[in-house]
């Protein structure tokens, strides 16, 4: 049912419309989702037309009514602020009610704040993440028990960082360089203080944390499914999020080196970068033991990102077990495919099949399923070893490694891309044959 509404009423529907759009990029919604919301949503209030434009920097809305009255505004965007999947979730079903009933621009409005002034996660929900992420990666890497201990120790304090220098930073690039020098300092003196740890698997652990390996896939998903601008200004954004992660732990490990009390540090320091022909290479069979502990901590990962990401308790459990699920197939399929790419695209488009099914079965956004349940795809062990080899100007390590970031970062959007274009086709048929 459309409502009759004035041309006062149409530009306050317009500007509630760019604060839903705004709203939703900022808890972590992808710029093809907040498009098409905002586009349905237009369409139920009797535009006849709608014109939406959405990058991470800027939203641009046309809107166009039967009597030929038009409307435009558009918003230049900030930070994108903190992933909050349930306040996604929130946002997802607030649109579908109101396409199915439209409410006064009014109710909208305050429909919207409340939904933004709901609850933020619990800081202590949030450092249990980032401690259990840290911690089961260290050891999904290749560490040990003590190396995921001290790795979730550290994983408080990249929190701890996270929170406190986000207010006093000017710019982003500063706040990961800040981020990563600390943290990496931290690390590298427990590293020259504590006999056996594997320093290479705490950082991985922890600068998992930090890395855009999901930013930097979902911005290659976008060229994919058509929103170039958007993919290639978010790829760049995390490339230069990458180098700055770079520089500030490589400058970490390099002041502590320098340090001539930090003996044992020389011997920690050696794994930093393993050689080209490291064991993780496709094609080496991994012991049952050793799969049991990667689909265990895999699990856990998930679940500590789904912390992070402040998912619903009731859905966390549905992630824990895709991070198996998506583990589980990338081991079946490495088993005998050659190369990395295959069998992270066989685990992505099964992730993306999980996400899907589950997310019609539960009535959420995909999304917020299949991001936590594809963590342990994300390369953050080849992505850190890439950028550690060529601070230290060891270019065939960084060579190999960085052909196989690109592999698993391919991978996951090509696989994602398929079953997100296969379950298009299926709603154009469905509305094709409904005469909609």
């Amino acid at each position: 049912m459309n409502l009759e509404m004035s041309g006062k009423e149409r530009e306050e529907l317009l500007h509630q419309l760019l604060n839903m759009g705004e709203n939703m990029l900022s808890c972590g919604g992808e710029v093809s989702r907040v498009e098409g919301t905002l586009v349905r949503m237009g369409y139920a209030y009797g535009a006849s037309r709608m014109n939406v434009f959405v990058i991470t920097s800027s939203m641009v809305i046309t809107m166009s009514f039967p009597d030929r009255e038009e409307y435009t505004q558009t918003r230049r965007l900030s930070d994108s602020g903190a992933t909050d999947f349930e306040k996604l979730e929130a946002y997802n079903a607030l649109s579908r009610k109101v396409c199915k009933e439209p409410v006064p621009v009014e109710e909208l409005r305050s429909r919207i704040k409340k939904t933004q002034e709901d609850a933020d996660p619990s800081q202590l929900q949030m450092y249990l993440g980032c401690m259990l992420g840290a911690g089961a990666f260290a050891i999904f890497f290749g560490g040990g028990i003590l190396d995921g201990i001290v790795a979730g120790i550290c994983g408080l304090l990249v929190r701890f960082l996270q929170e406190k220098l986000a207010p006093y930073c000017s710019g982003k690039m500063i706040y990961h360089v800040l981020t990563a020098f600390i943290s990496g300092l931290v690390i590298g003196f427990l590293g020259s203080m504590i006999p056996g740890l594997h320093l290479d698997k705490i950082l991985i652990g922890d600068i998992m944390l930090m890395i855009p390996g999901i930013a930097m896939t979902s911005s290659v998903r976008d060229v994919f499914v058509g929103d170039t601008i958007a993919g290639l200004l978010r790829l760049v954004e995390t490339l230069l999020w990458a180098a700055a992660l770079a520089a500030g732990i490589m400058l970490a490990l390099t002041l502590i080196r320098l340090i001539p009390s930090a003996i044992l540090f020389s011997q920690a320091v050696t794994d930093v970068v393993p050689a080209a022909g490291f064991a993780a290479a496709s094609g080496t069979r991994l012991s049952a033991g050793t799969a049991i502990v990667q689909l265990i901590t895999g699990a856990l990962g998930s679940l500590g990102f789904s912390m992070m990401f402040h998912l619903r308790k009731k859905l966390m459990v549905w992630t824990a077990i895709g991070g198996i699920v998506c583990w589980g197939i990338y081991i079946l399929f490495d088993s005998f495919t050659p190369g990395v790419f295959l069998a992270c695209l066989a685990a992505s488009a099964v992730c993306g099949f999980y996400g899907e099914i589950l997310a019609r079965m539960l009535k959420v956004p995909a999304t917020i399923l299949f991001i936590p349940t594809m963590v342990p795809l994300i390369p953050g062990g080849s992505l850190y070893y890439t950028m550690a080899a060529t601070v230290q100007s060891e270019w065939s390590s960084a060579s190999f490694y960085a052909g196989r970031t690109i592999q698993y970062v391919l991978a996951i959007a090509i696989g994602i891309s398929l079953v997100w274009a296969f379950y298009y086709m299926l709603r154009m048929v469905k509305t094709r044959r409904n005469g909609t």
